[in-house]
């Protein structure tokens, strides 16, 4: 008889249900709280894109598909802040005032791409830049089927993290015969 264990990891994305679960270098993505949609890597003119993901039915896991944008968390430039990096390596900032609900991506971290987080027990976060633009929360728009920011109003967003979960693999194998 050979016996075998094995240690290997998954990668589980958790809904942020904590500040506490947010620190530089964690790895996240940003969905419409109520729905099963993500932001996606498509930067379009002055919004982002959505895709679709799959929450499970407590919405307390989800799964990104292959063009959600999984953000990084770096240091933003306003101290308590958080800059969003994308994977093409930019930092997304709120780039509108007035009447211009605008997401965009840029190559610096400045105070419109440093974001105040914060998440309450059900999962909604705030995710507000800093700097003089006044459309600064980041928001899921229901009707434009995108994610941008704005003054007010539109749909709460949700932020999802990356947790590593060890899975262990036992087994036996019967090698009476081999020989």
């Amino acid at each position: 008889w050979v016996y075998n264990d094995q240690q290997s990891s998954t990668t589980v994305w958790n809904l942020v249900t904590d500040n506490a679960q947010l620190a530089v270098n964690k790895q996240l993505f940003i969905t419409a709280a109520n729905e099963d949609l993500a932001l996606s890597t498509t930067q379009n003119k002055n919004n982002r894109g959505q895709t679709t993901i799959a929450k499970n039915t407590e919405g307390k896991t989800a799964t990104p598909s292959a063009d959600t944008e999984i953000l990084t968390l770096v240091s933003g430039s306003v101290s308590g802040t958080y800059a969003l990096k994308t994977s093409d390596g930019k930092y997304l900032f709120a780039a509108g005032s007035n009447s211009n609900n605008y997401l965009k991506s840029q190559t610096t971290i400045t105070p419109q791409a440093s974001w105040a987080i914060s998440v309450d027990t059900s999962g909604n976060a705030s995710v507000v830049a800093q700097g003089t633009n006044t459309n600064v929360n980041m928001r899921y728009n229901t009707s434009n089927n995108l994610f941008s920011c704005y003054k007010s109003g539109q749909q709460a967003i949700s932020l999802y993290v990356a947790t590593q979960q060890s899975v262990a693999t036992h087994y036996t194998t019967d090698i009476r015969g081999l020989e």
